[in-house]
């Protein structure tokens, strides 16, 4: 999840640039609060006490339009940049994320069902630890950075508290990033190596990490091969990005074979392109594609290879506006955000008829870069983000439609 939001994040700013600066990167040796999403949260606009414990007190909630709870971890700073960002939600209703404190340093949280807040460093209070993701028997996985490399690096963290450190390479990288992790424990991620290109990766539960490239991927300066998500049957999605900075989606299956997945009406300049995020158990993908006019779009491509766009109803049409795609459900039921025509955040759901409701968490920001992103959906339609309010500190939130 946290390269898809970086990628977001370059593409609905860089694009309306007027002149192009180079992808977001793994920092070699990141200055103090430079790990991860947090080297993005100053430069680029971001990615959001009602209650919804009622609702989230049985394994068959009550539902109830539009109940959030607002989940702000104490100990999280108050100050622009600061504050909670909750990004995953699982099958019994546990959340994590990480929240940065009033030095700017990053931990790592997980919440259970009854709002009880554990927090947690990968390795030491300094350690700029960012949790990104969370599967159903609650290992969290997400990255530090190492107090001996200053380099940013992957762990993981069984349920019960044991923390797992790895470099993604296996080795010789300069960086490496982990983004999903299925419920058997293997995870995915990318590494820079030497140059700063990009390669991909899957580590299985006992530690085998396996890397690969997409054919086509650039091997220049932050081009290369990125893995976005992982699947029971071991097929792997994301985008990589070739020589002349388009993007391209791609699956790998099991065995090691690829196929290309170019949505029709992607462009084909710099930062153009199409972008592979989730795959569920199913095989169905979610993504984001990139126009000639710079506007981001929403797909959704079916097992058999249709593709299905959308754009939800209130997307800005302008260069760097427009609508991504995060995550898609066996149900097919797609979250994300859009930037609305005054550059403004906002939560979407999109059903599997193509329904698609928009949402703001409370308390959100209504200045340009502010407001609502969405990030995970768990069953009964729990959804997991965080919003940014006026003063540009971050919350996190629930949300049960």
């Amino acid at each position: 999840m946290k390269s898809t939001h970086l990628v977001a994040a370059l593409l609905t700013t860089v694009l309306a640039a007027p002149t192009l600066a180079a992808p977001p990167q793994i920092m070699r040796a990141p200055p103090p609060f430079a790990t991860g999403f947090g080297l993005f949260r100053a430069a680029a606009p971001q990615i959001e006490k009602n209650s919804l414990r009622s609702a989230l007190a049985s394994a068959q909630p009550a539902l109830h339009p539009d109940q959030f709870t607002i989940v702000d971890v104490p100990g999280a700073g108050t100050a622009y940049g600061q504050g909670t960002s909750l990004v995953a939600v699982n099958s019994s209703f546990a959340s994590s994320g990480f929240y940065v404190d009033a030095e700017n340093l990053s931990h790592g949280f997980l919440r259970a069902q009854d709002g009880t807040l554990k927090t947690f460093d990968a390795d030491g209070a300094t350690s700029q630890t960012e949790a990104w993701d969370m599967n159903n028997r609650g290992t969290l996985g997400g990255d530090y950075t190492d107090p001996n490399t200053g380099l940013e690096e992957c762990f993981l963290r069984a349920r019960n508290g044991e923390v797992v450190l790895f470099d993604g390479s296996g080795g010789g990288g300069f960086g490496s990033d982990i983004e999903r992790i299925d419920n058997a424990g293997s995870a995915v991620g990318e590494y820079l190596d030497a140059n700063d290109a990009y390669h991909a990766y899957v580590r299985t539960k006992n530690g085998t990490i396996t890397r690969f490239d997409a054919p086509g991927a650039g091997a220049g300066n932050l081009q290369g091969t990125l893995a976005f998500d992982i699947n029971r049957a071991g097929t792997i999605s994301g985008p990589y990005i070739d020589a002349n900075n388009v993007y391209h989606g791609y699956l790998r299956a099991a065995d090691g074979s690829f196929t290309e997945i170019d949505v029709p009406g992607a462009g084909t300049g710099y930062l153009q392109g199409t972008v592979a995020d989730a795959i569920n158990s199913k095989g169905w993908i979610n993504g984001t594609y990139v126009d000639t006019n710079d506007v981001l779009h929403g797909f959704l491509r079916a097992p058999d290879a249709t593709i299905t766009t959308f754009d939800a109803p209130d997307a800005g049409i302008g260069a760097s506006q427009g609508t991504w795609a995060v995550e898609v459900d066996n149900r097919e039921r797609i979250v994300g955000w859009y930037q609305d025509l005054n550059s403004v955040y906002h939560g979407f759901e999109r059903s599997k008829n193509g329904t698609i409701v928009e949402f703001d968490a409370p308390g959100t920001g209504t200045g340009p870069g502010l407001g609502t992103e969405a990030f995970d959906i768990a069953r009964h339609n729990v959804i997991s983000g965080w919003n940014q309010d006026d003063s540009g500190v971050y919350h996190g939130y629930l949300r049960t439609p």
